[in-house]
């Protein structure tokens, strides 16, 4: 790989600007297209955890620690969560809370402000939806946009979403599968009282689990008046998925709010009073739950690749998609530096990373779907328990 070799990043999301930091960190020519205009909110919380030690030695000092993400970063609290069983209503455990700087640290944060951070020192192209690319026999591609303008690099990296694009032309036409489950999602800002029954022995929130439909209920800040902002999302299952589904993009906020309510009405008190409080006004538009499996262990060779969600999309009940993605980055990123260095064929680099993350991502997304159709027992920490019981 040549030095003047430009990687062309379509979406800019989590891992996309993680990888685009890698290789501005590492001296590689980049550019980042998003298709939205940079003001739309990318809501909800995500947790680092499996993917810090990776990420750390890859990142240029010049941005903030994204540890700095955290609402609880100023309270130098440690980020985890407790488990609850929804039936039982007995506590499964509380995840690991090592302090800042540990192995075994968790960062918990708004998407929003993780990408802040990461985002810092990127100039990142809004409004440019990715129409198609077309590779020339010299080595180089062509990128094209829906506004008639086009861009050229040596490398695609198709960090779009579930719903990637870049993918769809890549793998002549797949999409991700739609998942039995159904989302129903809001925010809302409580009192410290409830804050506190919310968070029970962790920092950060809970997972509830229930044989049909899991939730999670997590702090996105703490307010200086001494409420915090939590933001809660049940996913549930029923025969007829695709109606209710159908039902849920088309239903109205008080609908919502209802289908919420009844759907929560056996679990603790403290779930049903939060999402009692949040309100139709607090409710949002579901979004589809999405899985992609890819089958072969190296896509179709030439010079696009893709990464995050656009490679393995997976049902959130193991706090793995951001971890999963950001991993993929840094593996990435850093071939494609180590690349650089060795003077190693584009072809071989992006061959060597796929035949690596495709089937580890793979399997994460499986053991996520695994932990949807368990029962209320089901392991939503993705392995972070580290004690049982009250």
């Amino acid at each position: 790989m040549a030095s003047n070799e430009k990687v062309i990043i379509i979406g800019a999301g989590v891992s996309g600007l993680v990888l685009a930091q890698i290789l501005r960190q590492g001296g590689v020519p980049y550019e980042v297209y998003d298709r939205d205009d940079g003001t739309h909110w990318q809501g909800w919380a995500i947790s680092l955890d499996k993917c810090l030690q990776s990420l750390y030695p890859l990142l240029p000092p010049d941005i903030q620690d994204p540890a700095q993400a955290s609402p609880n970063y100023h309270s130098s609290k440690p980020d985890g969560f407790w488990v609850v069983n929804a039936v039982t209503h007995e506590s499964l455990g509380v995840t690991e809370n090592a302090p800042r700087g540990h192995p075994d640290n968790m960062i918990h944060a708004n998407r929003d402000h993780f990408r802040k951070i990461f985002m810092q020192n990127v100039k990142v192209q809004f409004g440019k939806t990715f129409q198609k690319y077309e590779e020339s026999g010299d080595g180089s591609l062509d990128v094209f946009f829906t506004d008639g303008t086009s861009t050229k690099g040596t490398v695609l990296v198709g960090s779009d979403g579930s719903s990637s694009k870049v993918r769809q032309q890549l793998l002549n036409g797949f999409k991700a599968a739609p998942s039995r489950y159904t989302s129903i999602l809001g925010s809302v800002t409580v009192d410290i009282d409830l804050s506190a029954k919310l968070l029970g022995e962790s920092n950060s929130g809970l997972l509830v689990a229930d044989k049909d439909q899991k939730a999670n209920c997590l702090v996105l800040d703490h307010n200086k008046d001494g409420t915090d902002l939590f933001c809660w999302v049940l996913a549930y299952k029923v025969a007829e998925y695709e109606k209710e589904h159908m039902w849920a993009r088309m239903a109205s906020p008080e609908e919502l709010f209802e289908k919420a309510k009844e759907r929560t009405a056996h679990w603790p008190d403290f779930m049903r009073e939060t999402v009692k409080r949040t309100g139709p006004e607090g409710m949002y538009r579901p979004f589809r739950l999405l899985e992609t499996v890819l089958e072969k262990d190296e896509l179709p060779r030439g010079r696009v690749t893709l990464l995050g969600d656009a490679m393995h999309s997976m049902l959130p009940f193991r706090g793995m998609g951001a971890n999963t993605g950001i991993s993929g980055a840094c593996l990435l990123g850093k071939s494609l530096l180590d690349g650089l260095k060795q003077d190693t064929s584009v072809d071989d680099i992006l061959r060597a990373y796929e035949r690596e993350w495709i089937p580890k991502s793979r399997e994460v997304v499986l053991e996520s779907r695994a932990a949807g159709a368990g029962d209320e027992n089901a392991d939503l920490s993705g392995g972070r328990i580290e004690n049982g019981g009250p």
